[in-house]
């Protein structure tokens, strides 16, 4: 069977389609009975009379329609993911800015301070009888008459600008070694500044269990990915394997799914641990039962039984975050600034699964 033609991406027409039996008609459906042996299922009035009577078909405005919804939801996720794309190259883009401003200030002002002290060294250095002669002349005593005659001698017999430029060979060896590790120390930061931006945020779950209860959970997708598959209606907390840090602010991508049960999603401290879900002080979530914060169910109306994408931005520097569902955002509200922050979930019944994905934002 001919693939039908699509006029543009975001629109197909198929009720354009002649009909392939009947080319004065225009196709109304196709058959998708599975018991059906005939190789063209297009079909127009006549084809649903003469070829495919009885058969189970879907009228063509119905696949439009369907693929309009993909199509938009489609193009709206990739519209997400080039935005995370555009901010992240953004900020790195920033960031390297940043590190390129302070290695230049950094060199710039080894450089000043590494000149000066060349400065002081080379015009010190091998010059002291010259100073005693200009501080001594003209003599005024016979002391100071010896002095001069001394320094006198004393210049006749020294190579000053062999000393000095012995001094100045010393200096420069000198020099290279402190700007060798000058260079070693500006690698390492950048090292580190590469390391940190990228591997801040490769968040997983990890195995660490509460009280007397065993793990629960079937960890897969690079442990980024948590399925509840054993002891149905026990609940039990899944943590990350790191804390989020302070000062940082943080994008948590819950991708959730949810069949029954009880079903929490959201951050906490490690002393939430013990009292087995997210709905208890030290943890802050939303719930298949509303939106709990420290205890307290602040929102009962706004639930994740019908939501596919839990997201929080959390911000540890002014210790608030803000709660969106399928990205649109339902909530805000204050965290403790005492605590230390973990991505958690906790599940209660079999085959519901959260996958986490963790982002670093910048302002």
């Amino acid at each position: 069977m001919d693939a039908p033609p699509i006029f543009s991406l975001d629109n197909i027409n198929l009720s354009n389609i002649n009909c392939f039996q009947h080319p004065n008609n225009k196709i109304v459906g196709i058959c998708n009975d599975k018991n059906c042996k005939i190789k063209n299922k297009y079909m127009c009035l006549d084809c649903m009379f003469e070829n495919h009577s009885g058969h189970i078909g879907i009228q063509l405005n119905k696949i439009e329609k369907k693929y309009k919804e993909i199509y938009d939801k489609y193009v709206l996720e990739n519209k997400s993911i080039e935005q995370e794309y555009n901010n992240f190259k953004k900020n790195l883009k920033n960031k390297i800015n940043n590190l390129k401003n302070e290695i230049n200030k950094t060199l710039d002002l080894f450089y000043e301070n590494a000149i000066e002290e060349f400065k002081k060294q080379t015009e010190s250095g091998g010059c002291e009888e010259i100073k005693n002669i200009q501080k001594n002349y003209p003599p005024k005593n016979n002391e100071q008459l010896n002095l001069l005659i001394e320094n006198l001698l004393i210049l006749n017999n020294k190579d000053n600008e062999k000393n000095k430029k012995g001094l100045i060979e010393n200096y420069l060896k000198n020099f290279d070694k402190k700007l060798n590790k000058e260079f070693e120390d500006l690698k390492n930061l950048i090292d580190n500044c590469i390391k940190n931006f990228f591997n801040k945020c490769n968040f997983e779950w990890s195995t660490k269990t509460y009280g007397n209860y065993g793990f629960y959970y079937l960890l897969d997708e690079n442990n980024k990915k948590a399925t509840k598959i054993s002891e149905n209606d026990t609940i039990t907390i899944c943590r990350t394997t790191e804390p989020l840090e302070v000062g940082n602010k943080y994008k948590l991508d819950y991708f959730i799914n949810y069949i029954t049960g009880d079903f929490d999603v959201g951050f906490g401290d490690e002393r939430i641990g013990g009292q087995c879900w997210l709905r208890e002080t030290y943890g802050y979530g939303i719930t298949s039962n509303g939106i709990y914060l420290e205890n307290k169910n602040v929102n009962s109306s706004i639930n994740i039984l019908k939501c596919k994408k839990v997201t929080f931005i959390v911000d540890l520097k002014n210790y608030n975050s803000k709660l969106f569902l399928d990205n649109k955002k339902v909530y805000d509200f204050n965290i403790k600034s005492d605590y230390v922050y973990y991505p958690m979930i906790a599940i209660r019944e079999l085959n519901n699964s959260v996958k986490l994905i963790v982002s670093l934002l910048y302002d």
